[in-house]
């Protein structure tokens, strides 16, 4: 169940995820970079939630990178961001140029049990990912072009 606490900074969140997996895509050949906007105000969240919520993208758009097939890119590069909608409320975005999702795939992505990644993945990071977006009255949409990469977008509104 979701924990909700007053006073959150979404951007923070983004931070702390940032920071954990900075070093260890830089040793893989990935840029992490991150955008906040710094005029988003803390508000009522679920703070773990939201965490682990990042971390599944995060993690997911590691995983797109190191396993991208494609040849003749510079380099691999995860942008995530954070930013006001408009009305109080956050949008989350991570966004890679990894393999991307293909097409086949994309009406599947958040099934249970559902993954591109052999016996490398568990199937449950989207839907965590969903589960934590919907306990926040938000939702998640995405967008893929294989070989080009994906970008997911989690719209948190205002609690």
């Amino acid at each position: 169940k979701p924990a909700f606490k007053d006073g959150v900074d979404p951007g923070g969140i983004l931070r702390d995820v940032h920071d954990l997996y900075a070093k260890k895509t830089e040793g893989e050949g990935i840029l992490l970079e991150i955008e906040v906007d710094e005029s988003i105000r803390p508000g009522r969240y679920d703070p773990d939630g939201v965490h682990g919520l990042l971390v599944n993208l995060v993690g997911n758009a590691i995983d797109a990178c190191r396993f991208d097939p494609s040849e003749g890119k510079e380099e691999h590069v995860i942008r995530l961001r954070c930013r006001g909608d408009g009305a109080g409320g956050v949008v989350f975005e991570v966004q890679d140029n990894g393999a991307g999702i293909p097409e086949e795939y994309s009406d599947k992505v958040f099934e249970d049990f559902f993954s591109t990644k052999g016996t490398e993945g568990t199937g449950v990071g989207l839907l965590v990912v969903q589960k934590v977006a919907r306990e926040h009255g938000g939702s998640v949409t995405f967008e893929s072009s294989q070989g080009q990469g994906t970008t997911f977008r989690v719209h948190v509104p205002s609690a």
